[in-house]
């Protein structure tokens, strides 16, 4: 208020201005981008900040998921490993950025039907890349788990798996596969398509016996439907689909699909059960404690059967 009367009365010969590198300035607290909460009173009173990229919340013995987690926009990782955690409610499925997802030893597999619906949440099937679901009492993975489309490591050890689904060759980016100490009786053949790098299936049973395909049915189905052209079209070029574009039983026969040995789809269930070695998977690097494993294959037509009798004979040979 001085040099401003000063000014206006031109008296300014004794007024001096302050140097205002002199100034203390009191800024603001930076936002936190990371918090790791090992304890029930480390939890922000006044809730989670919105600029976390990065959460850790763990051996808390939680049974849900925070509702003000869904509301962290930016957030790429969240660790809720050791835990008690029994489902995942589908608005998960939205958040928008998270890239890695750790959520070993928790419930997911106490209740025996299990809601994957944030599997399909938009945008977490564009960006989730690692996933961790290990410790989890899981007796079977959905389908649908093809449809993170980007994920790159898959962990599933110490379950309760006895199967794996075929869908999962549909995921082209899997480099990296962990299911080691489950009851996997065989893996899917069409994991050969997926350019998977790594893959543990040690301490698994893999004893069935070995099946033919007439235990499925003989007589070949050439499906002349326009669903089950379409279907085709759509998998074989690979085209993106939604729900809310395409009819339901269309949406449903392309999620349902499988892959043949040859890489082409299938839209039924037509395979056999056969034990095979690592020759056939060489470009996988494998953690296997036997000397063989036992795969499932699907065949899409009496070419592609003739041509699987034909390596397991080969197979047989190069073996004795």
């Amino acid at each position: 208020m001085g040099l401003h009367k000063s000014c206006i009365t031109d008296e300014t010969k004794d007024s001096t201005v302050c140097n205002l590198s002199s100034i203390a300035v009191k800024s603001k607290d930076v936002a936190p981008t990371k918090l790791t909460i090992n304890n029930w009173s480390e939890f922000p009173a006044k809730g989670l900040p919105h600029t976390l990229k990065s959460l850790y919340i763990e051996g808390l013995k939680l049974c849900s998921l925070r509702q003000d987690i869904l509301s962290l926009n930016h957030l790429t990782l969240l660790s809720l490993s050791n835990n008690e955690i029994e489902k995942i409610p589908p608005e998960f499925g939205n958040l928008p950025s998270l890239r890695e997802l750790y959520l070993s030893n928790n419930s997911l597999g106490l209740n025996k039907n299990p809601n994957w619906q944030w599997l399909l949440g938009i945008q977490v099937s564009k960006t989730l890349k690692v996933l961790d679901l290990c410790g989890n009492k899981l007796e079977d993975l959905p389908k649908s788990i093809w449809k993170l489309q980007n994920l790159i490591t898959l962990k599933l050890d110490n379950n309760i798996l006895n199967k794996l689904p075929s869908s999962l060759g549909r995921i082209s980016t899997l480099r990296y596969l962990s299911v080691s100490k489950n009851n996997l009786q065989y893996i899917p053949y069409s994991l050969k398509h997926c350019g998977l790098e790594h893959l543990d299936i040690s301490l698994n049973d893999f004893t069935p016996e070995e099946t033919g395909l007439q235990q499925y049915g003989t007589q070949w189905e050439f499906y002349n439907s326009l669903v089950h052209i379409a279907a085709k079209a759509v998998l074989e070029n690979k085209l993106s689909y939604a729900p809310n574009i395409l009819p339901k039983t269309l949406v449903e026969l392309l999620d349902n699909s499988n892959i043949c040995i040859c890489g082409k789809p299938v839209l039924d269930d037509k395979c056999l059960i056969k034990k095979t070695r690592f020759n056939e998977f060489s470009s996988i690097s494998f953690i296997l404690v036997k000397d063989f494993f036992t795969v499932q294959c699907f065949i899409c037509s009496p070419k592609c059967h003739y041509y699987f009798r034909v390596i397991r004979i080969y197979n047989l040979i190069l073996n004795t």
